[in-house]
């Protein structure tokens, strides 16, 4: 299990350098954020999408993994409180 975070952890890095197919283009800001620990950063991003963003958290990357399980993975709490607040466990 870990493995598989530390493969989308290189996905998510290699984002920049070229266009991803692995990870979708609609979850992209918002890992971003997670990835950066910044709970600010991943409020904003929310607030970008209709609905507040909720559609974003029930997204799944490969093997079911959701932006709630990267956070948790990445043990960013304070991103993890923000996701949680937002409808990340329904």
């Amino acid at each position: 299990m870990f493995s598989d975070y530390v493969e989308l952890l290189a996905s998510l890095q290699a984002m920049d350098a070229a266009s991803s197919e692995s990870v979708d283009a609609a979850l992209r800001p918002l890992l971003r954020a997670i990835c950066s620990g910044d709970p600010a950063a991943v409020s904003a991003v929310m607030e970008e999408e209709e609905g507040g963003g909720v559609t974003l958290l029930m997204r799944r990357l490969r093997r079911g993994v959701t932006p709630v399980h990267v956070a948790a993975a990445l043990g960013r709490v304070p991103v993890l409180e923000v996701l949680v607040a937002r409808g990340g466990l329904q």
